[in-house]
Protein backbone atom coordinates (compact mmCIF):
# COMPACT_ATOMS: atom_id res chain seq x y z
CA UNK A 1 0.00 0.00 0.00
CA UNK A 2 1.27 3.49 -0.79
CA UNK A 3 1.09 6.31 1.71
CA UNK A 4 -1.14 9.30 1.06
CA UNK A 5 0.20 12.16 -1.06
CA UNK A 6 2.48 14.82 0.38
CA UNK A 7 -0.10 17.52 1.03
CA UNK A 8 0.19 19.08 4.52
CA UNK A 9 -1.80 17.41 7.27
CA UNK A 10 -3.66 19.01 10.19
CA UNK A 11 -5.69 17.63 13.05
CA UNK A 12 -9.28 17.58 11.83
CA UNK A 13 -10.63 16.11 15.05
CA UNK A 14 -9.29 14.60 18.28
CA UNK A 15 -11.06 12.09 20.51
CA UNK A 16 -9.54 11.04 23.85
CA UNK A 17 -10.95 8.50 26.27
CA UNK A 18 -9.30 7.61 29.60
CA UNK A 19 -5.77 8.79 28.78
CA UNK A 20 -3.66 10.23 31.61
CA UNK A 21 -5.82 12.87 33.39
CA UNK A 22 -8.54 12.87 30.72
CA UNK A 23 -11.74 10.81 30.92
CA UNK A 24 -13.56 11.99 27.79
CA UNK A 25 -12.52 14.82 25.47
CA UNK A 26 -13.49 15.58 21.87
CA UNK A 27 -12.07 18.58 20.01
CA UNK A 28 -12.79 19.68 16.44
CA UNK A 29 -10.41 22.58 15.67
CA UNK A 30 -11.78 25.63 13.88
CA UNK A 31 -8.92 27.77 12.65
CA UNK A 32 -5.16 27.68 12.88
CA UNK A 33 -4.87 27.96 16.67
CA UNK A 34 -6.29 25.70 19.38
CA UNK A 35 -5.86 27.10 22.90
CA UNK A 36 -6.40 24.51 25.65
CA UNK A 37 -7.33 26.48 28.78
CA UNK A 38 -8.08 25.63 32.37
CA UNK A 39 -6.59 25.57 35.85
CA UNK A 40 -3.52 23.56 36.84
CA UNK A 41 -3.77 19.76 37.19
CA UNK A 42 -7.05 19.54 35.26
CA UNK A 43 -5.73 17.74 32.14
CA UNK A 44 -4.52 20.49 29.76
CA UNK A 45 -1.10 18.86 29.31
CA UNK A 46 -2.75 15.48 28.82
CA UNK A 47 -4.41 16.79 25.64
CA UNK A 48 -1.05 17.56 24.04
CA UNK A 49 0.43 14.33 25.46
CA UNK A 50 -2.42 12.34 23.90
CA UNK A 51 -1.54 13.75 20.47
CA UNK A 52 2.13 12.74 20.76
CA UNK A 53 1.22 9.36 22.29
CA UNK A 54 -1.14 8.65 19.40
CA UNK A 55 1.60 9.36 16.85
CA UNK A 56 4.70 8.08 18.65
CA UNK A 57 3.39 5.50 21.10
CA UNK A 58 4.99 4.67 24.44
CA UNK A 59 8.38 4.39 22.72
CA UNK A 60 8.52 8.11 21.96
CA UNK A 61 9.82 10.89 24.20
CA UNK A 62 6.42 11.51 25.82
CA UNK A 63 5.72 7.79 26.19
CA UNK A 64 9.00 7.12 27.96
CA UNK A 65 8.03 9.71 30.59
CA UNK A 66 4.52 8.29 30.98
CA UNK A 67 4.32 5.59 33.64
CA UNK A 68 0.50 5.27 33.60
CA UNK A 69 -1.07 6.17 30.24
CA UNK A 70 -4.54 4.91 31.24
CA UNK A 71 -6.74 7.20 33.34
CA UNK A 72 -7.67 6.04 36.83
CA UNK A 73 -9.02 2.49 37.08
CA UNK A 74 -10.24 2.29 33.47
CA UNK A 75 -9.35 -0.93 31.64
CA UNK A 76 -7.93 0.90 28.65
CA UNK A 77 -7.43 4.31 27.08
CA UNK A 78 -8.00 5.37 23.49
CA UNK A 79 -6.96 8.25 21.22
CA UNK A 80 -8.44 8.79 17.76
CA UNK A 81 -6.57 11.37 15.70
CA UNK A 82 -8.23 12.34 12.42
CA UNK A 83 -5.66 13.96 10.12
CA UNK A 84 -7.94 14.15 7.11
CA UNK A 85 -6.22 11.74 4.75
CA UNK A 86 -5.36 9.28 7.49
CA UNK A 87 -6.93 8.35 10.81
CA UNK A 88 -4.76 7.17 13.72
CA UNK A 89 -6.33 5.08 16.47
CA UNK A 90 -4.19 3.98 19.39
CA UNK A 91 -5.24 2.16 22.56
CA UNK A 92 -3.41 1.67 25.85
CA UNK A 93 -3.87 -0.91 28.60
CA UNK A 94 -3.06 -0.77 32.30
CA UNK A 95 -0.35 -3.40 31.72
CA UNK A 96 1.49 -1.19 29.23
CA UNK A 97 0.22 -2.84 26.06
CA UNK A 98 -2.10 -1.53 23.41
CA UNK A 99 -2.88 -1.41 19.70
CA UNK A 100 -2.26 0.93 16.79
CA UNK A 101 -4.40 1.19 13.70
CA UNK A 102 -3.79 3.63 10.85
CA UNK A 103 -6.28 3.81 8.02
CA UNK A 104 -7.02 6.01 5.07
CA UNK A 105 -10.10 8.20 5.18
CA UNK A 106 -11.86 5.41 3.32
CA UNK A 107 -10.99 2.86 6.05
CA UNK A 108 -8.14 0.98 4.32
CA UNK A 109 -5.56 -0.18 6.88
CA UNK A 110 -1.82 0.31 6.60
CA UNK A 111 0.15 -2.93 7.23
CA UNK A 112 3.04 -1.30 9.21
CA UNK A 113 1.33 1.63 10.92
CA UNK A 114 4.12 2.83 13.24
CA UNK A 115 6.78 2.63 10.55
CA UNK A 116 4.51 4.59 8.22
CA UNK A 117 3.89 7.27 10.88
CA UNK A 118 7.58 7.56 11.71
CA UNK A 119 8.55 7.92 8.05
CA UNK A 120 5.76 10.34 7.15
CA UNK A 121 5.37 12.56 10.19
CA UNK A 122 8.88 13.00 11.61
CA UNK A 123 9.08 14.87 14.93
CA UNK A 124 5.92 16.08 16.67
CA UNK A 125 7.61 16.77 20.01
CA UNK A 126 9.35 20.05 19.02
CA UNK A 127 8.00 22.90 21.17
CA UNK A 128 8.99 26.32 19.71
CA UNK A 129 8.37 28.18 22.96
CA UNK A 130 10.42 25.67 24.94
CA UNK A 131 13.19 26.05 22.34
CA UNK A 132 13.45 29.81 23.01
CA UNK A 133 14.06 29.08 26.71
CA UNK A 134 16.72 26.40 26.21
CA UNK A 135 20.35 27.05 27.07
CA UNK A 136 22.50 27.96 24.04
CA UNK A 137 24.28 24.58 24.17
CA UNK A 138 20.94 22.72 24.18
CA UNK A 139 19.64 24.85 21.30
CA UNK A 140 22.82 24.01 19.39
CA UNK A 141 22.27 20.28 19.98
CA UNK A 142 18.62 20.50 18.88
CA UNK A 143 19.48 22.37 15.68
CA UNK A 144 22.32 19.96 14.89
CA UNK A 145 19.90 17.06 15.13
CA UNK A 146 17.36 18.80 12.90
CA UNK A 147 20.06 19.65 10.31
CA UNK A 148 21.55 16.16 10.40
CA UNK A 149 24.90 17.31 11.82
CA UNK A 150 25.46 14.77 14.56
CA UNK A 151 28.24 12.74 16.16
CA UNK A 152 25.80 10.21 17.58
CA UNK A 153 27.45 7.23 15.88
CA UNK A 154 30.92 8.21 17.12
CA UNK A 155 29.55 8.94 20.60
CA UNK A 156 27.78 5.59 20.64
CA UNK A 157 30.91 3.76 19.46
CA UNK A 158 33.02 5.54 22.06
CA UNK A 159 30.53 4.77 24.83
CA UNK A 160 30.47 1.10 23.82
CA UNK A 161 34.27 0.95 23.67
CA UNK A 162 34.58 2.76 27.01
CA UNK A 163 32.09 0.37 28.61
CA UNK A 164 33.95 -2.62 27.15
CA UNK A 165 37.27 -1.28 28.44
CA UNK A 166 35.73 -0.69 31.87
CA UNK A 167 34.61 -4.33 31.96
CA UNK A 168 38.04 -5.56 30.90
CA UNK A 169 39.76 -3.36 33.51
CA UNK A 170 37.39 -4.68 36.17
CA UNK A 171 38.26 -8.25 35.14
CA UNK A 172 41.97 -7.35 35.29
CA UNK A 173 41.58 -6.04 38.83
CA UNK A 174 39.63 -9.11 39.90
CA UNK A 175 42.32 -11.38 38.44
CA UNK A 176 45.07 -9.35 40.11
CA UNK A 177 43.29 -9.60 43.46
CA UNK A 178 42.90 -13.36 43.01
CA UNK A 179 46.57 -13.79 42.15
CA UNK A 180 47.64 -11.57 45.05
CA UNK A 181 45.83 -13.89 47.47
CA UNK A 182 47.40 -17.06 46.09
CA UNK A 183 50.61 -18.43 47.80
CA UNK A 184 53.82 -18.81 45.78
CA UNK A 185 56.87 -20.90 46.77
CA UNK A 186 60.18 -20.13 45.09
CA UNK A 187 61.64 -23.47 46.34
CA UNK A 188 58.84 -25.68 44.95
CA UNK A 189 60.07 -28.56 42.71
CA UNK A 190 59.34 -28.63 39.00
CA UNK A 191 58.13 -32.29 39.19
CA UNK A 192 56.38 -34.41 41.93
CA UNK A 193 58.85 -35.89 44.47
CA UNK A 194 59.01 -39.73 45.19
CA UNK A 195 59.08 -40.60 48.94
CA UNK A 196 60.45 -44.15 48.24
CA UNK A 197 63.40 -42.79 46.30
CA UNK A 198 64.17 -40.30 49.05
CA UNK A 199 64.05 -43.14 51.65
CA UNK A 200 66.67 -45.12 49.72
CA UNK A 201 68.81 -42.01 49.37
CA UNK A 202 68.48 -41.43 53.13
CA UNK A 203 69.69 -44.98 53.96
CA UNK A 204 72.69 -44.57 51.69
CA UNK A 205 73.42 -41.14 53.17
CA UNK A 206 73.31 -42.49 56.76
CA UNK A 207 75.78 -45.25 55.87
CA UNK A 208 78.12 -42.76 54.20
CA UNK A 209 77.85 -40.42 57.20
CA UNK A 210 78.82 -43.23 59.58
CA UNK A 211 81.91 -44.01 57.52
CA UNK A 212 82.75 -40.32 57.34
CA UNK A 213 82.47 -39.92 61.13
CA UNK A 214 84.94 -42.77 61.71
CA UNK A 215 87.37 -41.36 59.15
CA UNK A 216 87.14 -37.85 60.66
CA UNK A 217 87.81 -39.19 64.15
CA UNK A 218 90.94 -40.94 62.88
CA UNK A 219 92.17 -37.81 61.15
CA UNK A 220 91.60 -35.30 63.96
CA UNK A 221 94.83 -36.24 65.74
CA UNK A 222 96.78 -35.94 62.47
CA UNK A 223 95.17 -32.57 61.84
CA UNK A 224 96.19 -31.20 65.24
CA UNK A 225 99.83 -32.10 64.63
CA UNK A 226 99.72 -30.59 61.16
CA UNK A 227 98.25 -27.31 62.46
CA UNK A 228 100.99 -26.91 65.05
CA UNK A 229 103.75 -27.47 62.49
CA UNK A 230 102.09 -25.07 60.02
CA UNK A 231 101.97 -22.31 62.64
CA UNK A 232 105.69 -22.64 63.39
CA UNK A 233 106.60 -22.43 59.69
CA UNK A 234 104.36 -19.39 59.20
CA UNK A 235 106.01 -17.47 62.04
CA UNK A 236 109.48 -18.13 60.66
CA UNK A 237 108.49 -17.05 57.14
CA UNK A 238 106.89 -13.87 58.48
CA UNK A 239 110.07 -12.86 60.26
CA UNK A 240 112.21 -13.42 57.14
CA UNK A 241 109.76 -11.44 55.01
CA UNK A 242 109.84 -8.52 57.44
CA UNK A 243 113.63 -8.31 57.35
CA UNK A 244 113.75 -8.55 53.53
CA UNK A 245 111.13 -5.79 53.20
CA UNK A 246 113.11 -3.44 55.42
CA UNK A 247 116.29 -4.03 53.40
CA UNK A 248 114.52 -3.45 50.06
CA UNK A 249 112.98 -0.23 51.33
CA UNK A 250 116.36 1.22 52.26
CA UNK A 251 117.82 0.25 48.87
CA UNK A 252 114.96 1.97 47.08
CA UNK A 253 115.36 5.11 49.13
CA UNK A 254 119.07 5.28 48.29
CA UNK A 255 118.42 4.87 44.56
CA UNK A 256 115.80 7.68 44.65
CA UNK A 257 118.26 10.04 46.35
CA UNK A 258 120.93 9.37 43.75
CA UNK A 259 118.54 10.01 40.84
CA UNK A 260 117.31 13.23 42.44
CA UNK A 261 120.85 14.55 42.81
CA UNK A 262 121.60 13.93 39.12
CA UNK A 263 118.40 15.72 38.01
CA UNK A 264 119.13 18.75 40.19
CA UNK A 265 122.61 19.05 38.75
CA UNK A 266 121.27 18.86 35.16
CA UNK A 267 118.52 21.45 35.80
CA UNK A 268 120.98 23.83 37.40
CA UNK A 269 123.28 23.67 34.37
CA UNK A 270 120.42 24.38 31.92
CA UNK A 271 119.11 27.28 34.00
CA UNK A 272 122.48 28.96 34.00
CA UNK A 273 122.64 28.80 30.19
CA UNK A 274 119.06 30.11 29.67
CA UNK A 275 119.55 32.89 32.20
CA UNK A 276 122.42 34.20 30.11
CA UNK A 277 120.29 34.12 26.92
CA UNK A 278 117.03 35.69 28.26
CA UNK A 279 116.20 39.40 27.68
CA UNK A 280 113.52 41.51 29.48
CA UNK A 281 110.19 41.94 27.49
CA UNK A 282 108.14 45.18 27.37
CA UNK A 283 104.67 44.32 28.89
CA UNK A 284 102.94 47.70 28.45
CA UNK A 285 101.19 46.77 25.16
CA UNK A 286 100.00 43.47 26.55
CA UNK A 287 98.71 45.19 29.68
CA UNK A 288 96.71 47.67 27.58
CA UNK A 289 95.26 44.87 25.44
CA UNK A 290 94.37 42.95 28.55
CA UNK A 291 92.47 45.95 29.87
CA UNK A 292 90.29 45.92 26.71
CA UNK A 293 89.45 42.17 26.79
CA UNK A 294 86.30 42.58 28.88
CA UNK A 295 84.80 45.31 26.67
CA UNK A 296 85.61 43.43 23.44
CA UNK A 297 84.11 40.20 24.69
CA UNK A 298 81.02 42.06 25.93
CA UNK A 299 80.48 43.50 22.43
CA UNK A 300 80.86 40.04 20.94
CA UNK A 301 78.35 38.59 23.37
CA UNK A 302 75.85 41.36 22.64
CA UNK A 303 76.18 40.78 18.89
CA UNK A 304 75.66 37.06 19.36
CA UNK A 305 72.62 37.66 21.56
CA UNK A 306 71.11 40.00 18.96
CA UNK A 307 71.67 37.43 16.20
CA UNK A 308 70.09 34.69 18.33
CA UNK A 309 67.12 36.92 19.17
CA UNK A 310 66.57 37.77 15.51
CA UNK A 311 66.76 34.11 14.57
CA UNK A 312 64.25 33.23 17.28
CA UNK A 313 61.96 36.07 16.16
CA UNK A 314 62.07 34.83 12.58
CA UNK A 315 61.26 31.31 13.72
CA UNK A 316 58.36 32.56 15.85
CA UNK A 317 56.97 34.62 13.01
CA UNK A 318 57.20 31.67 10.65
CA UNK A 319 55.43 29.48 13.22
CA UNK A 320 52.74 32.12 13.78
CA UNK A 321 52.15 32.38 10.04
CA UNK A 322 51.92 28.60 9.75
CA UNK A 323 49.46 28.43 12.64
CA UNK A 324 47.43 31.26 11.17
CA UNK A 325 47.26 29.40 7.88
CA UNK A 326 46.25 26.23 9.71
CA UNK A 327 43.51 28.08 11.62
CA UNK A 328 42.27 29.57 8.37
CA UNK A 329 42.18 26.10 6.82
CA UNK A 330 40.27 24.70 9.81
CA UNK A 331 37.87 27.65 9.79
CA UNK A 332 37.32 27.23 6.06
CA UNK A 333 36.54 23.53 6.42
CA UNK A 334 34.20 24.21 9.33
CA UNK A 335 32.53 27.09 7.48
CA UNK A 336 32.11 24.95 4.35
CA UNK A 337 30.47 22.22 6.42
CA UNK A 338 28.19 24.67 8.21
CA UNK A 339 27.41 26.58 5.01
CA UNK A 340 26.56 23.31 3.33
CA UNK A 341 24.05 22.43 6.03
CA UNK A 342 20.39 22.94 5.22
CA UNK A 343 19.01 25.26 7.90
CA UNK A 344 15.25 25.35 8.50
CA UNK A 345 15.12 29.17 8.71
CA UNK A 346 16.97 31.72 6.57
CA UNK A 347 19.61 33.59 8.59
CA UNK A 348 20.02 30.71 11.05
CA UNK A 349 23.50 29.20 11.53
CA UNK A 350 25.52 27.07 13.94
CA UNK A 351 28.11 28.88 16.07
CA UNK A 352 30.79 27.48 18.36
CA UNK A 353 28.82 27.87 21.60
CA UNK A 354 25.27 28.32 20.36
CA UNK A 355 23.14 29.13 17.35
CA UNK A 356 23.33 32.40 15.44
CA UNK A 357 20.60 34.42 13.77
CA UNK A 358 21.66 36.97 11.18
CA UNK A 359 25.21 36.70 12.45
CA UNK A 360 24.37 37.42 16.12
CA UNK A 361 23.83 35.06 19.08
CA UNK A 362 20.22 33.84 19.12
CA UNK A 363 19.80 35.18 22.68
CA UNK A 364 20.38 38.73 21.37
CA UNK A 365 17.44 38.51 18.98
CA UNK A 366 14.22 40.12 20.11
CA UNK A 367 11.53 37.99 21.72
CA UNK A 368 9.44 38.28 18.58
CA UNK A 369 12.35 37.20 16.36
CA UNK A 370 13.14 34.27 18.66
CA UNK A 371 9.55 33.10 18.55
CA UNK A 372 9.33 33.48 14.75
CA UNK A 373 12.55 31.53 14.26
CA UNK A 374 11.47 28.81 16.70
CA UNK A 375 8.12 28.37 14.98
CA UNK A 376 9.94 28.22 11.64
CA UNK A 377 12.23 25.49 13.00
CA UNK A 378 9.24 23.55 14.29
CA UNK A 379 7.44 23.71 10.95
CA UNK A 380 10.60 22.77 9.03
CA UNK A 381 11.24 19.79 11.31
CA UNK A 382 7.88 18.33 10.29
CA UNK A 383 6.85 19.62 6.86
CA UNK A 384 4.15 16.97 6.39
CA UNK A 385 2.23 17.30 9.66
CA UNK A 386 1.80 21.07 10.04
CA UNK A 387 1.06 20.87 13.77
CA UNK A 388 3.01 22.50 16.62
CA UNK A 389 2.45 21.83 20.32
CA UNK A 390 3.19 24.63 22.82
CA UNK A 391 3.09 23.51 26.45
CA UNK A 392 3.85 26.69 28.42
CA UNK A 393 1.50 28.99 26.58
CA UNK A 394 0.88 30.94 29.77
CA UNK A 395 4.23 32.64 29.12
CA UNK A 396 2.87 34.17 25.90
CA UNK A 397 1.53 37.70 26.29
CA UNK A 398 -1.43 38.73 24.11
CA UNK A 399 0.87 40.20 21.44
CA UNK A 400 2.95 37.01 21.24
CA UNK A 401 -0.18 34.88 21.17
CA UNK A 402 -1.56 36.95 18.31
CA UNK A 403 1.75 36.75 16.45
CA UNK A 404 1.80 32.95 16.78
CA UNK A 405 -1.76 32.77 15.44
CA UNK A 406 -0.71 35.01 12.53
CA UNK A 407 2.33 32.87 11.74
CA UNK A 408 0.29 29.67 11.88
CA UNK A 409 -2.25 31.09 9.44
CA UNK A 410 0.37 32.36 6.99
CA UNK A 411 2.22 29.01 7.11
CA UNK A 412 -1.01 26.99 6.76
CA UNK A 413 -0.11 25.36 10.06
CA UNK A 414 -1.97 24.48 13.22
CA UNK A 415 -0.76 25.37 16.72
CA UNK A 416 -2.09 23.69 19.88
CA UNK A 417 -1.32 25.78 22.95
CA UNK A 418 -1.69 24.78 26.59
CA UNK A 419 -2.48 27.82 28.74
CA UNK A 420 -3.46 28.38 32.38
CA UNK A 421 -6.44 30.57 31.62
CA UNK A 422 -10.21 30.59 31.22
CA UNK A 423 -10.29 33.69 29.05
CA UNK A 424 -11.86 34.32 25.70
CA UNK A 425 -8.68 33.31 23.89
CA UNK A 426 -9.29 29.67 24.91
CA UNK A 427 -10.79 27.29 22.35
CA UNK A 428 -11.74 24.77 25.02
CA UNK A 429 -11.41 24.70 28.80
CA UNK A 430 -10.52 21.45 30.55
CA UNK A 431 -12.05 20.86 33.96
CA UNK A 432 -11.43 17.59 35.84
CA UNK A 433 -10.48 15.67 32.71
CA UNK A 434 -13.40 16.86 30.59
CA UNK A 435 -14.30 19.86 28.44
CA UNK A 436 -16.13 22.44 30.49
CA UNK A 437 -19.54 23.19 28.93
Amino acid sequence: MTTPNNTPLHIVSLEIENVKRLSAVQITPDGSTVVIGGDNAQGKSSVLDAITLALEGLGGATGKNTTRPVHGDAAKGRVVLDLGEIIVTRTFTQAGGGTLTVTTAEGVKFPSPQAMLDAMLGKISFDPLAFTRQKPADQLTTLRELCGISTALLDSARAATFEERTGVNRAVKDKEALIAGMPHHDDAPAEPVSAAAITEELKAANAANAARTAFIAAGKEKASEHVAQTERIAKQKAEIARMEAALNAEKTRLADMERGEKLLASDLSEMRIKAAEMQETDTAALTAKLDQVGALNQKLRENQQAEEANAALTALRDKAEALTAKLAEIDAKKRAKLDGAKYPVQGLALGDDGILFNGLPFSQASSAEQLRVSVGIGLASNPRLRVLLVRDGSLLDPASLAMMREMAESAEAQVWIERVSKGDECTVIIQDGRIEP
